[in-house]
């Protein structure tokens, strides 16, 4: 990792304004636990580029990592807005808030429209006897299908009258 570092280092004195090298160099100083380093080289990197997905999920993920998941959360959230295809955007933002929930276990979770299942199989993944309702029936064929992943105990999926 030092000799990328050094790699990145030269590369940035050649062209400070470069924002994927920025980025790169914050994602590895974070990896080696530099955490005030990386939040600078990413904070520089978005404050150049501000719709830079890469900074901000990476920056997210240093903010989750000090606990601050309000800061996280709304770099998630910018990032997963200007840029739906970015599934890391996405899959982090679900994860944060995922690790949000109270408590479930033992619980009931009612989702009347509950479309592919994708609230359920949280709910169920944390412990909660899930419930839903979809009018659709391809969606909750798809609901069924996410629903009978391992370790989930869907209660009752039905089409309403």
């Amino acid at each position: 990792l030092s000799r990328a570092q050094a790699a990145f280092e030269r590369a940035l004195a050649a062209d400070p304004d470069d924002v994927e090298v920025l980025a790169l160099l914050g994602a590895l100083l974070l990896e080696r636990g530099q955490l005030e380093a990386a939040r600078s080289k990413l904070a520089d990197a978005l404050a150049r580029s501000p719709g830079h997905a890469f900074s901000a999920v990476t920056l997210a993920d240093l903010e989750a990592r000090a606990g601050n998941l309000a800061a996280a959360r709304a770099l998630l959230e910018q990032a997963a807005a200007a840029h739906p295809e970015h599934l890391k955007a996405r899959k982090g933002l679900a994860r944060l808030l995922m690790s949000q929930l109270p408590d479930l276990n033992g619980r009931d979770v009612l989702d009347p429209t509950c479309g592919s299942g994708n609230l359920l199989v949280t709910a169920a993944r944390h412990g909660a006897r899930v419930r839903g309702i979809e009018i659709d029936p391809r969606l909750a064929r798809v609901a069924r299908l996410n629903l009978q992943l391992p370790l989930l105990r869907p209660q009752w999926l039905k089409k309403p009258r």
